[in-house]
């Protein structure tokens, strides 16, 4: 006697889809809950730290963590000063191999008796290294050249000599020719029309006048060397100053960040309370939105999960393929067409050797009696077979039922997809061993 059983194995994506279209409000029941979850701990996390914000208004400092402070900001006051001077500095754009240099020699003579000319080449220097002097010729460059004067450092492209006594030499350097002429021409004229009346005022009458003045392009390899300790300078601090923050703590760097928004005029002493204003703008709703995206998916998944575990679990039967391959039943079909009536004429030929004869439809499970009825008219409309319809229960309490089984040349089972089991239908079959010889096949409802 052949014993009947199941592999689920055999359970595909057909089966599952059907079961999930009729419990697809437990995914989206899922994804909801989701939802609201992660949308809602983000908006409290938010929230929360909202709250944290408006509590620490204000920062103090141990003595030990005002040192630290006071080491960070030295390092990044000498790191910020130094990157400026190498980016803006006209000192650092000029090229090593092609140094513009402009000379301008001024004689001194003509005072009064006892006149000290040492004193007035002295002043006259002064005056040009003041912050006047370096003010009127960014001034000129920007007025004729339309520069950007702003840490331009023009005061590093002067140099002057007094070693000749009664002689003031300027050298004047530059990165191109234009610069170099509008320098040349804005120094003599500061020099004639503002130095000189101050030093007479001060010093007594004498006669300043240009001796001579030329221009000449040179090689500099001293030049190249200090422009390029001045990039290694810059290197230099920013490694330390990266190195003082990695030390700072949480309240450290929280004190430097708020300390450096600051105006210079309004910065205390380091180490002195200082007030945090809150940077938040506010509940970030469009971050809500997407952990409540984030949630809406992962939920849809945990969803589909949950139900892909319980298909597996459960093991009802929903398509064909599953009594076929589980249950090795080769007839067997989902929807009855004109063609599955002409298989089952066919199959129930091979299997009685009879043109004609008489088919039990035997409805299992939770099969409706009106659907068994159904059925019993389309099988009975597209063959010449006899068709009797029993409910699988009224076999064991019926002799009607018993004896329409008995007679029946086939049995055509009935079964309702996705509400009869695996281990159910394996019962049914051993239980209708008997019968084994005439189960033609099964139709899924």
């Amino acid at each position: 006697m052949r014993m009947y059983r199941y592999d689920r194995k055999y359970m595909d994506g057909r089966g599952f889809w059907g079961y999930l279209k009729k419990r697809l409000w437990i995914v989206i029941l899922f994804a909801a809950v989701f939802c609201i979850v992660f949308a809602g701990k983000n908006w409290k996390e938010q929230k929360d730290s909202l709250k944290k914000q408006q509590a620490e208004t204000e920062l103090t400092l141990s003595e030990e963590q005002k040192t630290q402070v006071q080491k960070y900001l030295t390092d990044l006051d000498l790191y910020e000063q130094q990157s400026a001077y190498n980016q803006k500095a006209l000192y650092m754009k000029i090229d090593p191999e092609q140094k513009y240099i402009g000379v301008l020699r001024y004689g001194f003579d003509q005072g009064a008796e006892g006149f000290w000319y040492g004193e007035a080449v002295t002043q006259t220097v002064n005056l040009f290294r003041s912050e006047d002097a370096v003010a009127y010729l960014e001034e000129q460059l920007a007025g004729q050249l339309s520069m950007d004067t702003e840490g331009c450092r023009v005061s590093d492209l002067l140099t002057f000599d007094t070693s000749t006594g009664q002689v003031l030499v300027i050298y004047v350097t530059a990165p191109d020719q234009e610069v170099l002429d509008v320098l040349l021409q804005a120094t003599d004229q500061y020099l004639m029309q503002q130095i000189y009346p101050a030093v007479v005022q001060a010093r007594g009458q004498f006669r300043c006048y240009m001796l001579q003045t030329y221009q000449y392009v040179a090689r500099d390899t001293a030049l190249r060397d200090t422009q390029a300790s001045n990039v290694n300078l810059e290197s230099t601090y920013a490694t330390q100053k990266e190195t003082d923050y990695e030390v700072l703590g949480k309240t450290e760097k929280k004190y430097v960040k708020q300390y450096c928004k600051l105006d210079a005029d309004q910065r205390p002493q380091i180490g002195e309370p200082l007030t945090v204003e809150p940077v938040s703008d506010g509940i970030q709703y469009k971050t809500v939105g997407k952990q409540a995206l984030k949630g809406l998916l992962t939920g849809g998944l945990a969803g589909l999960i949950c139900l892909a575990f319980c298909f597996a679990w459960t093991g009802y039967i929903w398509t064909a393929r599953n009594v076929k391959e589980s249950f090795h039943i080769p007839f067997a079909w989902n929807v009855p067409k004109e063609e599955n009536q002409m298989h089952l004429q066919f199959h129930f030929r091979n299997l009685t050797g009879k043109e004609d004869g008489a088919v039990c439809l035997l409805g299992t499970g939770v099969v409706p009696p009106e659907a068994l009825e159904m059925m019993c008219h389309k099988v009975m409309g597209g063959t010449k077979l006899t068709v009797y319809q029993v409910l699988e229960p009224a076999v064991y309490e019926e002799k009607q039922a018993m004896q329409q089984l008995t007679e029946a040349d086939a049995i055509l089972l009935c079964l309702p997809a996705g509400k009869i089991t695996y281990g159910e239908l394996e019962h049914i079959l051993e239980n209708l061993a008997v019968y084994e010889g005439k189960i033609l096949g099964a139709i899924l409802l």
